[in-house]
């Protein structure tokens, strides 16, 4: 990644960065670990009181101004508002969401609907695409049309701006359609955006306030700015008030798009991550997310046709998954915060306590480029991740990002983490204008400056003792790789050297790599990803072990290929050309033994009958046929393969033992998930009540159900529940009577930690809910109710359990 290494350890434990020629000693790594904690810890501090209802309000007053949207022109309607707010960011008064236009996406809000919009990938412009309009539904779009019928951006963009415009006037909103994004529980992250649209229709729940209906806030009550901006509209509001005088002006950022299932067939992401990188199941699980095309051209200075009708993708869902995938005390969570409050600082935004000697700011670097260069340091964990990511290489790791950070301004160029040929330098350009060449110096130069700072700083730090809890991890990790280290462990020279609980872990990557497959189904049949035609007489689990093998032959090749280039690189140099002929002739040799391989497994009679079904047998299948490869090609297959089943049985054989874990989280979430959809079928069938379905689930333990009895104790005016199919919506208010809110649970939470199941389903037909219905069921527009229902809780008579 990147134009060059970001830097190499140092013999005694400190760090020699390689763009700025700076050495770190282990002392000075120790007491900069000290000082980025505490700088993180006084930004954890500072949050503004009032940033929770501040929040509230810019979110209840964004949806006023969608649903006022989708009312005046139903094509820019929006179900679902994409909340792509970060906590880092909020504290700075600055918001960001993204409309989500149901009519061009995918999948559709309801399953009964068609999408009319097909997804066109530009070859020559990675990370961008066009939308074309299909069928009838070109007519509705007419006046938004480019050449061959694609949608232009542009002015798609301008018709929302105007539309918003209109809806700050009171009268834009007379009737709410009730498949807008009405209540606050549709207002989600892309990561539950995409777990809500995997569902049926009638197994959607969303809670909100129980609150009348006229609480949106009136933008008439506060000032509010439309600016069109080069990456979307940007809303610039001054809150009215008891917070007009508390807080400053609030940036709230729009950007439009397109969600679609699929994913895109020009990204090397995951399919270059590696089946033994520690992370597989985390990329290969992550991007099955979808992604979306957001209403973003290309840089300035990019060469292609039609540029209005180029959207620029975005993989928000990879994003929030990842960034949840690691806790908020932990390392990969703690350097990410650092770099940002560096940024703001460099930047000028907040007060930097190191007497840096120039007094320029940063002007191109920006948040998405730190977090590229972060999220390539992740994905190059090493051979010891677990070592390589402990409590006390924090500072490492932020200086290492900073290293890289300076290769890259000096080199105007970095990879982006999806996409290949793809600058991010150039995507982050704020406006029209490319940076010229000044500003990347100044950029340089600023960090370097900052590097030295701390360079000197650390040396005149007093030493720092690390917390227990850091010195406690450090021993975990220790003992950990010592327990690791004295397991039986089977043999790596055949695939009958696998333990079971390594074919288990095997599996479970194989079955994530074959559900990513499915979403990105269009590359894998034009041979992006592969180099043979899929035959139409070989059943579909030959034609998943032929995706598997090939998958893993170009994963290995990349690998031998990074390994060379990294030993040789001077003398490839002085050898380029012959190189270049040397390196042709290996592709034609490799591409010639994968055909050879690939025929051979698709005549074996034996493999064909297998139950290759079983993500188990899938697994010690593919080592089968891996080491088959390894040990009769020795020319060709054989080196490369070698190191790569070595680091796949070391990792497995490390790995394994978070099978179960894994496999229980999934199956907790796959439980609930199914408890709550059954719970929504039956109150939308009226064959319950809210009341007895949340008795009932909170007396089998469900989590869920004690989620929701929290929140109508935490509210005073209770929980508003809202079911949303293809035909209607009901609602309901869930309140507690008599405010016997927190005794009523505090009984409840008994019964759930008795294991006698007969004993639950006596107490819970004990403390029976009743329901009171305060009007009867009134059929209004296109077929849909409005039940307004109180659920009142007895008050609960103190049991004795024998």
């Amino acid at each position: 990644m990147g134009c060059a290494p970001s830097g190499t350890p140092y013999k005694s434990g400190g760090l020699r960065l390689m763009a700025t020629k700076i050495t770190f000693t282990k002392d000075q790594l120790d007491n900069l670990n000290a000082y980025f904690l505490k700088n993180i810890e006084e930004e954890h501090c500072r949050v503004l009181g009032e940033i929770t209802e501040i929040e509230g309000i810019v979110e209840r007053l964004v949806q006023r101004l969608i649903v006022a949207v989708g009312n005046l022109d139903s094509r820019f309607s929006s179900m679902f508002l994409v909340s792509l707010n970060e906590r880092r960011r909020i504290k700075q008064l600055r918001f960001e969401y993204l409309v989500r236009l149901d009519a061009l996406s995918t999948p559709t809000v309801l399953q009964d609907n068609e999408s009319a919009v097909n997804i066109e990938e530009d070859t020559s412009m990675p990370g961008f695409a066009r939308l074309k309009i299909l069928g009838s539904g070109a007519e509705s779009w007419s006046e938004f049309l480019g050449p061959a019928g694609r949608i232009r951006r542009d002015l798609l963009k301008n018709r929302l701006t105007n539309l918003l415009a209109a809806a700050i006037k009171p009268e834009t909103i007379k009737e709410i359609d009730d498949r807008t994004c009405f209540t606050p529980g549709q207002v989600v992250d892309p990561e539950i955006l995409d777990n809500i649209l995997k569902q049926p229709d009638h197994c959607r729940i969303f809670f909100g306030p129980a609150t009348s209906e006229g609480t949106f806030p009136e933008p008439r009550d506060h000032r509010i700015a439309i600016v069109e901006d080069a990456s979307g509209i940007l809303l610039k509001v001054g809150l009215g008030g008891i917070f007009s005088k508390k807080c400053n002006e609030i940036e709230v950022k729009l950007l439009i798009g397109a969600a679609t299932a699929t994913w895109s067939s020009l990204a090397d992401y995951p399919r270059r991550v590696p089946l033994h990188h520690c992370d597989a199941l985390l990329h290969f699980t992550a991007a099955q997310s979808g992604m979306y095309v957001v209403a973003v051209g290309p840089h300035p200075g990019a060469r292609c046709e039609d540029r209005a009708t180029l959207w620029k993708i975005r993989i928000p869902a990879v994003e929030t998954i990842a960034d949840r995938y690691y806790s908020e005390d932990s390392v990969p969570s703690l350097t990410e915060s650092v770099l940002m409050e560096i940024l703001n600082q460099l930047r000028g935004r907040r007060s930097l306590d190191l007497p840096i000697k120039t007094k320029d700011v940063l002007r191109i670097v920006s948040r998405h480029i730190l977090k590229t260069i972060h999220w390539w340091s992740l994905e190059r964990a090493g051979p010891d991740p677990l070592r390589s990511w402990a409590p006390n290489t924090l500072s490492r790791h932020v200086l290492l990002v900073l290293d890289e950070l300076v290769t890259a301004l000096k080199c105007q160029n970095l990879r982006c983490y999806f996409y290949p040929r793809c600058n991010v330098m150039l995507q982050c350009t704020k406006g029209d204008t490319l940076h010229d060449e000044d500003s990347y110096i100044s950029d340089s130069r600023v960090l370097e400056s900052y590097l030295s700072i701390l360079h000197q700083h650390s040396l005149n730090m007093s030493p720092s003792v690390p917390k227990p809890i850091d010195t406690l991890e450090n021993e975990l990790i220790s003992r950990w790789k010592r327990t690791i280290s004295s397991l039986p462990r089977g043999t790596m020279g055949t695939h009958c050297g696998y333990t079971v609980r390594q074919l288990e872990y095997l599996g479970l990557v194989v079955k994530e790599v074959l559900g990513w497959k499915e979403h990105s189904a269009e590359g894998f049949e034009n041979g992006s990803f592969s180099s043979f035609p899929i035959s139409p007489h070989s059943p579909e689990p030959v034609e998943n072990l032929l995706y598997l093998v090939t998958l893993v032959l170009r994963q290995a090749r990349e690998q031998i290929y990074v390994i060379t280039d990294c030993r040789n690189r001077k003398q490839e140099r002085r050898k380029l050309k012959s190189y270049g002929r040397r390196k042709s002739n290996t592709a034609t040799y490799f591409d010639r033994s994968v055909d050879v391989l690939v025929d051979l497994i698709r005549r074996d009679r034996e493999t064909a009958y297998l139950d290759l079904e079983s993500n188990s047998i899938m697994a010690r299948t593919l080592l089968k046929w891996l080491y088959f490869a390894m040990e009769n090609d020795k020319k060709t297959l054989g080196p490369i393969l070698r190191p790569y089943l070595g680091n796949l049985f070391n990792s497995s054989h490390e790995n394994a033992w978070h099978v179960e874990s894994w496999k229980k989280r999934r199956e907790i979430l796959a439980t609930e998930m199914r408890s709550l959809a059954l719970f929504c079928k039956l109150v939308t069938a009226q064959e319950v009540s809210p009341a007895d379905g949340i008795v009932e689930a909170l007396s089998k333990g469900w989590l869920w159900a004690e989620n929701i009895t929290r929140m109508i104790e935490r509210s005073d005016q209770g929980l508003k529940l809202v079911f949303i199919t293809s035909t209607r919506v009901i609602k309901y208010n869930l309140t507690f009577s008599n405010n016997k809110g927190l005794s009523t649970f505090s009984t409840w939470s008994k019964a759930r930690n008795i294991s006698n199941a007969h004993k639950r389903t006596t107490i819970a037909t004990a403390n029976m809910l009743t329901t009171c219905l305060l009007q009867e069921p009134s059929p209004v527009t296109q077929g849909w109710f409005d039940n307004e229902i109180m659920i009142k809780f007895r008050k609960i008579k103190q049991l004795r359990i024998n």
